[in-house]
């Protein structure tokens, strides 16, 4: 006889009535935590460039204020839950402080806070910026009693590194022409055309930059003095010549350094036909400057090869340092007329060497195209200067320009 089949119809509905609000809570749980994941990356990014476009400021315009400014307007060019990041400028949500790589140099960056007071009197200094974010919204799942509202905060850390930094310098013949030359060839020409001079004194001073007396005495203001120089000075670079802006520029450079508050190591390397390296890394910019005040250029152009020459000295020469940041600064008034090719020595330091490459170019002879692609090979930029006042300021601002990392 077959056991009578007792009907089992419903009996797992009491079941689901029990875990039903489990499950909505637990649905509940993992869509809140998505959605406080999502928002905690986007308040991430907006800080993080925040401080990133603050610490750049502070490295460039070498102000508290700048670092402000520039931190809340990219703050609030991102977006959290929708709506702008708002990071008020004060020492709540922006902090300036120390930040020092601890386990001789091997470990975390440590992050000491000073005062923005402090640091604008400079009884302190500054290498970070701290940018604070905190954001309150409500809940995406809105069902959990008593919890509507979640808070999320970040703090990001942007640290402006030391360099070594390898000036390579074009010493060459054209350096020793005159600041403007298609001024000084019109001056010689109205001389020649009233009398005042002869045409062999006219052609010798315009091919050969070779001033008689007669040619000296007739020129003047700045010409005077620069044909005064090429005549009776053959110790050093003529006043007004490019070498003299040049000089003015490194010195500038060199003085920009002195102030920042991070540690810098410079090198020099010169090229004319060779290449040569004057000076090891130092933070004493002292002997740079007496050699590039002496300086006396000729010979030809050999960008590639000052390159060349002028790497080691960064990478593992003598006192260069394994964690500053590495940077050469090339600067030519002419055009690579001798091997090896200057974008091919980018090329191959790139390709070997976490280094970035900054040229500069001086009046209108020199060869714009070439540099600027260096330039961009070596994740750098390219300056052209047309005149002495814009070399210096290009100078000053490269000594501003320290390379800014998020360091938290």
């Amino acid at each position: 006889m077959n056991p009578v089949k007792q009907s089992r119809k419903g009996a797992v509905a009491p079941l689901f009535a029990c875990l039903l609000p489990v499950l909505f809570l637990m649905s509940g749980f993992s869509i809140n935590l998505a959605y406080m994941q999502l928002r905690s990356t986007e308040l991430k990014v907006a800080t993080d460039a925040a401080a990133h476009a603050g610490g750049r400021a502070m490295s460039i315009y070498q102000t508290t204020d700048a670092g402000y400014l520039h931190a809340q307007r990219i703050a609030a060019l991102n977006q959290v839950g929708g709506q702008p990041l708002n990071v008020p400028m004060n020492e709540d949500y922006m902090k300036f402080g120390i930040s020092i790589r601890g386990e001789n140099g091997m470990g975390k960056y440590e992050f000491t806070e000073v005062s923005k007071e402090a640091v604008d009197d400079g009884s302190e200094i500054a290498t970070s910026l701290a940018v604070i974010g905190v954001v309150e919204m409500p809940l995406a799942f809105q069902a959990i009693p008593g919890t509507r509202d979640f808070t999320v905060s970040r703090r990001s850390i942007a640290t402006q590194l030391d360099r070594d930094i390898a000036l390579v310098l074009d010493r060459s013949g054209s350096m020793q022409w005159y600041k403007d030359i298609p001024a000084l060839q019109q001056e010689l020409n109205s001389l020649y055309y009233q009398g005042q001079i002869s045409y062999w004194e006219r052609r010798n001073a315009i091919n050969g930059n070779s001033f008689s007396y007669n040619t000296v005495y007739q020129l003047s203001g700045d010409m005077h003095e620069f044909a005064y120089d090429r005549r009776y000075n053959s110790q050093s670079a003529a006043r007004h010549s490019r070498w003299y802006f040049l000089d003015l520029g490194v010195e500038a450079f060199l003085n920009v350094l002195d102030e920042t508050d991070q540690e810098e190591h410079v090198s020099l390397t010169t090229f004319d036909t060779t290449a040569s390296l004057r000076t090891d890394l130092d933070n004493d910019y002292d002997p740079i400057r007496e050699i590039v005040a002496d300086e006396y250029p000729s010979g030809w152009t050999a960008i590639g090869l000052g390159m060349e020459i002028g790497l080691p000295a960064i990478i593992d020469g003598q006192g260069a340092r394994p964690f500053a940041a590495k940077t050469i600064v090339i600067l030519t008034d002419g055009e690579n007329n001798k091997t090896p090719n200057p974008e091919d020595v980018a090329a191959q330091i790139i390709a070997n060497n976490n280094v970035t490459i900054h040229t500069v170019t001086f009046t209108a002879g020199a060869d714009q195209q070439a540099m600027a692609q260096v330039a961009a090979i070596g994740g750098g930029t390219h300056y052209h200067a047309d005149d002495g006042e814009a070399l210096v300021a290009i100078f000053e601002e490269i000594a501003n320009n320290l390379p800014t990392i998020l360091t938290e």
